[in-house]
């Protein structure tokens, strides 16, 4: 093999390869409720949780929120519980590298999640209008 037949070839693998692989998603939850408050998923066996302090946000990995997984959220004060939905790709921030699509939330005082636009930084003061099943309201 010639190495220009060699370089068409590789170039080939890696550009099936690239095209290949599946986009990772990300899930960055932001605390807008004033007090530390502790968010559980729970699905079957699975169960995580992640504490998330007051104006701050922790990063979840798609992979580790289960499909039809129950959302939890506890302070002192209150606890609320969600069924969170799907997200439509145009509310996403697309990373090259690595790639994933980023998902903004916002969960308020008020006991509602909101969904961020992806160029917003937190806290969103106002609402960008929210993809369907959005804002999430409490189950209690």
């Amino acid at each position: 093999m010639n190495l220009k037949s060699f370089q068409i070839t590789l170039l080939f693998f890696i550009t099936l390869f690239l095209v290949a692989c599946s986009v990772a998603s990300k899930f960055e939850i932001y605390n807008n409720t004033g007090v530390e408050i502790t968010l559980t998923l729970n699905k079957g066996d699975y169960s995580a949780s992640y504490n998330i302090k007051p104006a701050s946000s922790i990063t979840i990995d798609y992979w580790d929120l289960p499909n039809g997984a129950k959302a939890t959220v506890k302070s002192n004060n209150f606890s609320w519980e969600f069924l969170p939905e799907y997200v439509s790709h145009s509310f996403a921030k697309r990373s090259m590298i690595p790639s994933y699509n980023l998902f903004k939330l916002q969960i308020d005082l008020s006991g509602t999640v909101y969904v961020v636009a992806p160029e917003s930084d937190f806290p969103a003061q106002q609402h960008v209008e929210q993809p369907e099943f959005y804002p999430l309201q409490t189950h209690n």
